[in-house]
Order: C-alpha cells, then sequence, then structure tokens
C-alpha cells in the first residue's frame, strides 16, 4: 500500500497543477512583475534620475512625520496635509522610525502594485467562471502601459488603491459585503479624492442587493469626505484645496435651479 501511495503521489501532483495551473500563473505574474518594478525602480533612484516632484517631497514629510514633526514639508507654505489627505504616509512614518529609507517607498509601492493582480484573478475569475479569463485580465493590468507610466513616476500612495480596490471586487463577487467594506475603506487613507472609488462600491452593493451595507459604506465615505475636504484641508491650508478647486467648474455661475435634476 505504502508503494502504491508513492507512485500515485507525482500523479495527484500533476492532476493538481493541471487544475489550478492559473493560479499558480498568477502568483507568478506577480512575482516576476515586483522583481521588475523593484528592480527599474531603484535603478531609476540610483542614477539620479528620481525627482523633487514627488519622491523627494514624499521622503521629507516621512522622515519628518517619523520625527514627531507631523506632515511637515519645506515644499508648500502650509502643512502637507493642507494639500493632499494622506493618512496612509503614517504607516511608512512607522517603517522610517526602524531606519527605513526612500527605497522603501518605491518597494512598498511595486509590492502593493503587483500583489493587486491576484485578487483581480479571483475577481474576475468568480464573476466569469474562467481561470482562463482571470489569467488575462491580471496580465493585462500588470503589462499595462499606464500603470508603467505611473510606477516611473517615482511615489504615490494612491496607486495602492489598486490591491485594495480588487480585493474588495471579489469580495462582492463572493457576496461577503462586509468584507468589502473592510476591503475598501483604507481607499480613504490614500488621497482625499477616495471617496469617490467609495461610493462606486456602495453603488455596486446596492445593486448586488446588499442595500443596508451600501447604505453604511456611503454614508462613511460622504462624512470622511465632507470632514477631511470641506473642513480639515481648508482649515490648514487657509483656504480650498486643490480636490475643491479641480472641480469648482461644476458649480461655477450655477444657480439652484441649474443643479437641480
Amino acid at each position: 500500500m505504502r508503494e502504491l501511495r508513492r507512485g500515485l503521489e507525482p500523479l495527484a501532483l500533476v492532476a493538481v497543477l493541471a487544475r489550478r495551473w492559473t493560479e499558480i500563473a498568477v502568483v507568478g505574474a506577480a512575482s516576476v512583475a515586483f522583481a521588475i518594478f523593484v528592480a527599474f525602480a531603484l535603478q531609476r533612484q540610483h542614477n539620479y534620475f528620481s525627482t523633487a516632484y514627488d519622491l523627494a517631497f514624499f521622503d521629507q514629510i516621512v522622515w519628518n512625520t517619523s520625527h514627531g514633526r507631523w506632515f511637515e514639508t519645506t515644499f508648500v507654505p502650509y502643512n502637507f496635509f493642507g494639500q493632499h489627505a494622506q493618512p496612509a504616509l503614517l504607516a511608512f512614518a512607522l517603517l522610517y522610525r526602524f531606519g527605513a529609507g526612500v527605497q522603501t517607498l518605491l518597494e512598498v509601492q511595486a509590492l502593493f502594485v503587483a500583489a493587486a493582480a491576484v485578487p483581480l484573478y479571483y475577481a474576475v475569475r468568480r464573476f466569469s467562471g474562467s481561470g482562463v479569463a482571470a489569467l488575462m485580465c491580471a496580465g493585462a493590468f500588470l503589462l499595462s502601459s499606464p500603470l508603467h507610466s505611473a510606477l516611473d513616476f517615482d511615489f504615490h500612495p494612491e496607486l495602492m488603491a489598486f490591491f485594495f480596490a480588487f480585493l474588495a471586487l471579489y469580495f462582492i463577487a463572493a457576496e461577503r459585503p462586509l468584507a468589502t467594506i473592510v476591503a475598501i475603506l483604507p481607499l480613504l487613507t490614500l488621497k482625499e479624492d477616495m471617496p469617490f472609488a467609495v461610493m462606486a462600491f456602495a453603488v455596486l452593493l446596492f445593486a448586488r442587493g446588499h442595500r443596508r451595507h451600501a447604505g453604511a459604506l456611503a454614508a462613511i465615505a460622504a462624512l470622511w469626505a465632507i470632514v477631511v475636504v470641506l473642513i480639515i484641508m481648508p482649515a490648514i491650508r487657509g483656504g480650498s484645496g486643490d480636490l475643491t478647486d479641480r472641480y469648482a467648474y461644476l458649480v461655477e455661475d450655477s444657480t439652484l435651479f441649474t443643479l437641480s435634476p
């Protein structure tokens, strides 16, 4: 019996590989992508192709925060939180306290972007029922030229949003509304305009029949936007922030009548 079991083990392994080859492939593709993204990012930094906007900008903010000067910067005449609300930088500040440096920003960004292909694969497979289609979508994401251009533009915390968005998408496909909320809420810490993306997931939850969870998620996103964008940021900056200026054209020269649906 023992000899028979030993003889069947290779066949069982082949069967598992044949059944789950797309899963293995997407993990492999994500691993290779991470290695490439990191290599190019660090090579760019080592060859002095990095720019003050925005790698040095974020490096200074994170370093100051790690030393108790929260979100201070010399790049703008006010605290950085008045320009962009990105509490996620606090996690990097903690890493800086343990000896991390500017390379860590690039490495963590590459890790989150590459890893995002995995939840994307599982989300598409859940929706479509096809592992091949899911693998193709994950591969298309990793090979996306706009994604590479964004990675080439040094460091921006919002690039990590792909991982959380795709993870939330998988939980929507799996009909797990509470897990969807937990997965998508970190987006709010990445940039002040992320409540729009969170609202979109609230709409998806509503469309899937999870109305109570959709209402809770929408309320959280709206409250965050009101407190952060309309109160905290203007108070720090001494005026309207980038986000309100960017969308000001929607209400310029408008009346109550023209804004009504």
